[in-house]
């Protein structure tokens, strides 16, 4: 098995290899473009217990580089992870150790998905804009319920619009993401649906201080565990969709987590 930051390299058709994993059938993929960053936004059956439960219907969202996409890797990410530590851009080029690199399936999964992105691009099928996009999902949400957003599976969810964002609130039953970049003020708005995504406690009382609640990457006083965390007996783990207290605005109390 090669290094996951040499994912790309891989022998077998990543493609080929993603379509063999277990992958619920999609009910609906929007994308379009803004800029330098192709947006993904899928509503689909969850594939993965701590998001919600097989078979409930989520909406995950998904940003990458106009780079990435015509280059088919997930290294060039300074455009979508900008400073996160974790991102391949912050470490010279190599993994920082982000979940979606070092998750096997997970990271051939979004390989795959930015080379079927690149098809639709070279065939003129990404349309520049959000016109529309907002009259598919609730198209979509008028016909299922969907029980879980989460924004920004891959790259950064302060990327999509925040007006987006308030107009899919409604039609999903919990929502969470998390945001490197909270310390920017213009996206102070996103504190109400989003999570600032800390490191240690001098992180977590500057994201107060500008209105923002904390997902720790690793324990802080004051902050509770993750109900899904790793370190949990799987049978008493809360899925995402019903636990919802990675939702900014929520009253409630900073998180943490043990392993990014």
């Amino acid at each position: 098995m090669p290094k996951i930051w040499k994912i790309e390299n891989y022998p077998l058709s990543l493609p080929k290899i993603f379509n063999h994993l277990n992958k619920p059938a999609m009910l609906k993929q929007i994308n379009f473009r803004l800029g330098d960053v192709i947006h993904c936004i899928d509503i689909k059956p969850s594939a993965t217990p701590k998001l919600a439960q097989k078979g409930e219907i989520i909406l995950q969202t998904y940003h990458f580089s106009i780079d990435q996409v015509n280059e088919g890797t997930l290294k060039n990410d300074s455009k979508v992870c900008f400073d996160c530590k974790f991102s391949y851009n912050a470490n010279g080029g190599k993994s920082g150790g982000c979940y979606t690199h070092a998750n096997g399936s997970l990271a051939w999964g979004l390989i795959a998905k930015v080379k079927a992105l690149k098809k639709r691009l070279d065939k003129g099928l990404i349309p520049e804009g959000t016109n529309g996009v907002m009259e598919q999902i609730t198209k979509t949400a008028n016909k299922v319920n969907i029980s879980f957003a989460r924004m920004g599976t891959y790259g950064e969810p302060t990327l999509l619009p925040f007006e987006l964002l308030e107009q899919i609130r409604p039609l999903v039953g919990k929502v969470s993401g998390y945001t490197h970049q909270w310390h920017k003020p213009e996206n102070r708005q996103y504190a109400k649906y989003l999570m600032a995504s800390t490191h240690n406690i001098f992180d977590v009382k500057l994201a107060e201080g500008l209105g923002f609640r904390s997902y720790n990457a690793s324990e802080v006083e004051g902050a509770i565990l993750c109900p899904s965390a790793p370190t949990i007996a799987k049978e008493k783990q809360v899925s995402c969709a019903k636990c919802g207290l990675c939702e900014g605005g929520r009253k409630a109390k900073n998180i943490y987590n043990v392993i990014h």
